[in-house]
């Protein structure tokens, strides 16, 4: 949440006061994508920042949403961006959701000079000499893929074997034998949650 805080204080430099300062800025996201930076999953954090900056940095934020729905649809988020700036008037924009995107919709907030970040963007060719200079991208760590290994899993799916992985401690198994269980499944579940990084149930 610390992240979407500072995410939202990017587009002006503030410190605490007893005055309110008025920001309008953009929410340009998916209604709901396979990736974790569409509005569903990001929406409510948000919200969480945007009321923790007024309170702590006396910055309020008029949001204007713009959702978008389909397969990454590069007109609808060049369009929406469009609006965003010359009708609505807003000074950033969180967004777009999908890094198709971002190659098209990042070069118009450059020559915009309008600040844009995302949580998506791994698509986006990076040149020292030719960057996107207002955008900027919060999210996996590219760098990080070789710790990663891929499964054979339904579509195109990332899981980290921790079994695999030396720096880890060993999962903790827990014996469960249902005819000695005497209705103790709370202490079960409890014991599991302290050792736990993720719970199975079958």
């Amino acid at each position: 949440m610390r992240y979407f805080l500072s995410l939202i204080l990017f587009s002006v430099f503030v410190r605490k006061s007893e005055e309110t300062t008025t920001v309008k800025i953009g929410v340009l996201l998916m209604t709901s994508a396979p990736e974790p930076f569409d509005h569903r999953r990001v929406g409510p954090a948000l919200d969480i920042a945007f009321e923790r900056a007024e309170a702590e940095y006396g910055v309020k934020y008029d949001v204007i949403v713009r959702n978008y729905t389909g397969n990454c649809p590069k007109q609808t988020v060049i369009g929406y961006l469009s609006e965003l700036y010359y009708i609505e008037n807003v000074k950033a924009v969180i967004g777009p959701a999908c890094s198709e995107t971002i190659e098209a919709a990042g070069r118009l907030a450059q020559y915009l000079e309008m600040p844009m970040i995302s949580g998506v963007g791994d698509l986006v060719i990076r040149k020292q000499k030719d960057m996107y200079t207002t955008f900027t991208r919060m999210s996996y760590n590219l760098d990080k893929l070789s710790d990663y290994v891929f499964f054979n899993l339904a579509g195109n799916s990332l899981a980290r074997d921790f079994k695999a992985d030396g720096d880890l401690p060993r999962p903790v198994d827990i014996p469960f034998r249902k005819a000695t269980l005497n209705n103790q499944h709370k202490s079960l579940l409890t014991e599991a949650n302290l050792h736990a990084r993720g719970k199975i149930l079958r």
